[in-house]
């Protein structure tokens, strides 16, 4: 039924022969698999398909929609693919390697060039093997086939803006494999599990079925009708999406450490346009200073500054250390700025940061988390982590009023709205990639899921399902365990839910990241330890490599005598990174739990407290930010939070 729809939704007749948008130059195809080639002719037109000595003939239907399947090949490449009817098309640079799919939320979406060590990663950054498809944002009401993009080949300059996460995976896999790896990124910041979820999976369940069925019909809704509200955004912005005039406070010393503030005000941040009295097109700044402990730098730093959903530049003592045009952040792209070495001194420095826009209505500045961060070479003992919140100084460079019509973001209002609702990612980003051959899929979300963490697992599991079904492919599906952080509620139980998936939906696996999460940032910036643990669950249990590819893994427990000897899985070598075993809490039958000291003992854990004389349950790292070190094996792979107890945890409904 999926490759039906399909095959009708893309036809296009009395067209040209066409060619799905995935079958183009530096394409990689899956090896050792059959592979689907599709794309639109006329109505009845033969149309002739080469490729590697392989020669297909198919006819196009009464909707001009043509499918057909090549036999399996080999690694290798490159080679050239014909498409030929009535004309000729001609793709280039196609090589047969290996193909995952990498999409989730704005940890998946977040590029290389805004996290920590890019610059050392991109220098080894010219892969002519590694390529990266990128679909574009496209909410959709229904299953839609259309679908655009091009292939990307990894270079230092296109590198940049990859996923980090999809890059450090597929790069490992590449130069460990020595294949062509290709990347189909699908990634959404802000986005929940249900909008990438299939709607005839969530009809199947209670659970899920009537808040489905009611976000469809808003979906369907002419009023609000995704087609339309791309026509309307596109001829909204070509109006009204004002240029932006030039940087005339920089020129006035606005960004210079120092510099007189004249008519300035004071604000708080974060904020938005409406809580700034912004009303019109306008160009605001901001600006704050912070000290920098008396110690060594060696690294670069971070400023993470949150959603800034219009124009901004960034500068760190009169140097401009970031920038971003407003077609970068309609996406919800995280304002993730690095701060170069030889800036960073001990004492005091000038924040300032330029804001652009002409929709106010729609402007937000800042998050709870935003933060600069420094962390010597030395370690994370030696971080230093300065909240951004709170006080700022506002300055306005310009603001003149717009017409009445301008003043309405309801378009690009819209446009993201419709990202949040269930089936619509999975319309119009996972549904046009059709049956594609690939190898598998790595998943990085669960933060927009967190507040109601209960429904995760079986909502998942249907996502995974519906995936499976559509490509026709039973293929591995990893996801990355959410890492900690600081005063999220309900991560502790959306990692409990991950967890189930992992141990009951086959195929799965989790990537643990407990350990290097930030504690102050949704969107921790190490990113390279997620993509090779991710990278590492795909060497042994898909290429057959023998290697630790998970840390210790709870398996039961002895109760003697007071204590509790928790028994461990993939233990050997079992330590960790100071002088006591953290993270341990344990309970009697009244259900309370008190830390507990633990002690390693070869492969096992023995836990206890003075006050709890006969206990019934243990828990480790279970909290949203769990502290101090971890519990590792001999791979340095850390353990994962988890419970002994089968106790009822905190429920909310799935939807609300």
């Amino acid at each position: 039924m999926v490759l039906l729809g399909l095959l009708l939704a893309t036809a296009r007749a009395g067209a040209e022969v066409q060619v799905n948008a995935l079958f183009s130059d530096h394409a990689v195809l899956q090896r050792d698999k059959p592979l689907p080639v599709w794309g639109t002719a006329s109505p009845g037109e033969v149309v002739h398909v080469q490729f590697a000595a392989q020669d297909a003939m198919v006819t196009a239907d009464a909707r001009g929609a043509w499918h057909t399947t090549l036999n399996p090949m080999a690694a290798g490449g490159p080679y050239q693919m014909t498409v030929s009817a009535s004309n000729k098309i001609v793709v280039h640079d196609l090589l047969v390697g290996e193909v995952w799919i990498a999409s989730g939320q704005s940890n998946m979406e977040l590029p290389l060039d805004e996290t920590v060590y890019a610059d050392a990663e991109l220098a080894r950054a010219d892969l002519p093997q590694l390529r990266v498809f990128t679909v574009p944002l496209h909410p959709a009401a229904k299953p839609d086939s259309a679908l655009r993009g091009v292939w990307r080949i990894s270079t230092p300059s296109e590198a940049r803006r990859f996923t980090a996460v999809g890059y450090y995976f597929g790069s490992t896999l590449q130069r460990d494999l020595h294949i062509p790896i290709g990347i189909i990124n699908a990634s959404v910041g802000g986005t929940p599990a249900e909008a990438w979820t299939p709607l005839a999976e969530m009809g199947k369940d209670p659970l899920f079925s009537a808040m489905a069925l009611k976000q469809s019909s808003e979906l369907r809704d002419p009023a609000f009708d995704p087609a339309q509200v791309q026509i309307a955004l596109a001829a909204w912005e070509k109006i009204y999406d004002a240029a932006d005039p030039g940087n005339a406070g920089y020129a006035m010393g606005y960004a210079v450490p120092g510099a007189p503030l004249k008519n300035w005000q004071k604000t708080t941040l974060p904020t938005n346009g409406a809580a700034l009295g912004v009303t019109g097109e306008a160009a605001i700044w901001l600006r704050r200073e912070v000290t920098l402990p008396e110690r060594k730098y060696d690294l670069m730093g971070r400023i993470d500054l949150g959603p800034m959903t219009e124009t901004n530049v960034v500068y760190f003592d009169g140097v401009m250390i970031g920038y971003a045009p407003n077609s970068d952040q309609t996406t919800g792209r995280n304002t993730n700025y690095r701060i170069p070495v030889e800036l960073l001194r001990s004492g005091t420095h000038t924040i300032a940061v330029r804001v652009f826009t002409h929709q106010p209505a729609y402007m937000q500045l800042g998050y709870s988390a935003m933060a600069l961060t420094v962390q010597n070479s030395a370690g994370a003992h030696d971080r230093v982590n300065i909240l951004l919140t709170g006080p700022w100084n506002l300055g306005v460079e310009f603001q003149k009023p717009l017409p009445a019509a301008a003043m309405s973001s309801e378009p690009r209002v819209q446009n993201m709205r419709l990202s949040q609702l269930a089936t619509s990612l999975y319309n119009g980003e996972i549904y046009p990639l059709g049956n594609y051959a690939i190898r598998g899929a790595i998943w990085y979300q669960g933060e927009d899921n967190a507040d109601r963490a209960a429904s995760y697992a079986p909502l998942m599991t249907h996502l995974i399902t519906g995936w499976r079904s559509q490509f026709a492919q039973d293929f591995p599906f990893y996801l990355v365990q959410l890492p900690n952080l600081d005063n999220r509620w309900g991560w502790e139980l959306l990692r409990d839910q991950q967890e189930r998936i992992a141990k009951f939906v086959p195929g799965t696996a989790l990537a643990v990241t407990i350990d290097v999460g930030d504690k102050d940032s949704i969107h921790p910036s190490n990113k390279k330890p997620v993509g090779e643990r991710l990278a590492l669950l795909a060497r042994r249990r898909v290429y057959g490599e023998d290697l630790e590819d998970t840390g210790p893994m709870y398996s039961g427990m002895v109760i003697d005598k007071g204590t509790v000897t928790l028994h461990l899985t993939h233990a050997d070598g079992l330590h960790v990174c100071g002088d006591i075993v953290p993270n341990f809490t344990i309970a009697g039958k009244d259900m309370k739990l008190v830390q507990a000291t633990a002690v390693i003992v070869g492969t096992n854990i023995v836990v206890s407290s003075h006050d709890v004389k006969s206990p019934v349950a243990v828990r480790y790292a279970w909290s949203q930010d769990p502290e101090g070190c971890n519990v590792y094996n001999k791979a340095n792979l850390p353990m994962p939070p988890f419970r002994t107890d089968d106790w009822p945890l905190p429920v909310q409904p799935p939807w609300h």
